[in-house]
């Protein structure tokens, strides 16, 4: 409803009072009639800066440079309900490679950073925690082939998860109960698998028929999402994994391309698709399913878009690029329905600062944003930041305070009144007579 229309539902509302309460001719009640008059103008501006208040209500975050570990540049993938972040920094000569930018996997949390990379002959990136503050992600050593495994760190050491037989795997995300996922190498390295790690055992989880899938997320009633290869790996499409078997989220055709990356505890799936029906077509748009139902997410003008995460009220987050061909990308929120770049909602201090974020990568049940930003060149390195929601008044915050602006407004007027002297209508030059004198107050 916009302003228009709530002063016109206002206007007939004042009539329905008069004639309600009766006061409409009558010539008795002039005091009483003038107390209402006020008391619906003061409800009427009240009810329709509410109302603009609410479609106002805008969030507004502050921006906060997560920094690094030394290093040029850092990533931030995910974070949890106590405001804990993972992902990974670089950090100068650290290693057997003098001067090196090495990658290594990092925490930040109440103001700072850790290092989780525990030897000088491996990288690693953290993607994935959980509310515990259990980390997995992957670490990688240096050199020779290059080997990466799937690796949890628990706050005392780092545990390798190990593989399906192959030689490598990568963990990509936990729940609550410690359950990870993420992808392995078959024996031999013919194809890698989405892999489930429960603590006890490995679990190879299949594919849609192909030769290779990999799982992104898991929910906490173990729900598992990802890609898979159809059959003949004629496409890749979007998989979810569960007590029932494997499930095909579909694609635009049996040959295009679907990937699901999160999924909350409602079961409620993001992730991003090809919407030509075909593998490397060059449009690609974040994508939502649930109960059955696959919506675009459309894009901020773009012809890409990407959803990363999700979280328990179904705000999604993720990126867009802004224009058609190869653009600019921007941090993405989608909420309600709506697509909002997070650009627009920074506060005064990192849009001064030049600062614009990249991607989203993460968002907590808060509200809390994570993901990379760019400094204000092109040529600047990116970093981890991290956004709060800033304190937004209620919806209702405004219209309730001059409601109480009102009653204020109506007693102070009826004890001005009571001490006034009674002004006196004047009729044909003569003063009215007594008897109204009571009713003439203005």
């Amino acid at each position: 409803m916009n302003a228009n229309s709530i002063i016109k539902f206002l206007r007939g509302f004042n009539s329905f009072i008069w004639r309600a309460f009766g006061l409409a001719n009558s010539s008795t009640h002039a005091l009483k009639r003038h107390t209402l008059r006020n008391l619906l103008g003061f409800l009427t501006v009240a009810t329709i800066l509410g109302s603009l208040a609410t479609a106002n209500a805008t969030p507004v975050y502050r921006f906060f440079d997560l920094g690094t570990l030394g290093g040029t540049t850092s990533f931030a993938s995910s974070i949890n309900n106590a405001a804990t972040i993972v992902g990974s920094s670089y950090t100068l000569g650290n290693g057997p490679y003098v001067g090196l930018n090495e990658q290594h996997a990092t925490v930040w949390a109440g103001g700072s950073i850790l290092d989780l990379n525990t030897s000088a002959t491996t990288i690693s990136n953290a993607v994935g925690i959980n509310d515990a503050g259990v980390v997995v992600g992957t670490t990688t050593v240096i050199g020779g082939n290059w080997v990466s495994q799937g690796t949890v760190w628990n706050g005392i050491s780092s545990i390798f998860l190990g593989t399906l037989g192959g030689t490598s795997s990568n963990a990509t995300s936990i729940n609550s109960s410690g359950k990870v996922v993420g992808h392995s190498d078959l024996a031999g390295n013919t194809a890698s698998h989405a892999t489930l790690w429960d603590g006890q055992s490995i679990t190879d989880l299949g594919t849609l028929g192909g030769t290779s899938s990999a799982a992104f997320g898991i929910n906490d009633s173990g729900r598992v999402v990802g890609m898979s290869q159809t059959l003949a790996n004629a496409g890749i499409h979007a998989t979810v994994w569960d007590g029932n078997g494997v499930t095909d989220l579909g694609a635009i055709t049996g040959g295009g391309y679907s990937v699901a990356i999160a999924i909350n505890n409602l079961g409620d799936v993001v992730g991003y698709r090809d919407v030509t029906g075909a593998i490397g077509s060059g449009r690609i748009h974040a994508m939502a399913w649930s109960g059955g139902i696959a919506t675009d997410l459309g894009t901020l003008g773009g012809d890409h878009s990407f959803a990363n995460a999700i979280n328990e009220s179904g705000r999604i987050v993720g990126s867009s690029h802004l224009l058609p061909g190869n653009s600019a990308s921007h941090a993405t929120l989608w909420d309600g329905g709506a697509i909002f770049d997070l650009n627009d909602f920074l506060n005064i201090e990192a849009r001064n600062a030049g600062w614009t974020l990249v991607t989203a990568t993460g968002i907590n049940d808060n509200g809390w944003i994570v993901g990379v930003a760019q400094g204000p060149r092109t040529t600047d390195p990116q970093h981890a930041f991290l956004l709060t929601v800033l304190s937004v008044p209620e919806p209702g915050t405004l219209a309730t305070l001059l409601l109480g602006l009102v009653a204020l407004a109506v007693s102070s007027r009826k004890k001005s009144g009571i001490g006034r002297r009674a002004m006196l209508r004047c009729t044909s030059g003569q003063m009215a007579s007594d008897k109204n004198k009571n009713t003439a107050l203005i």
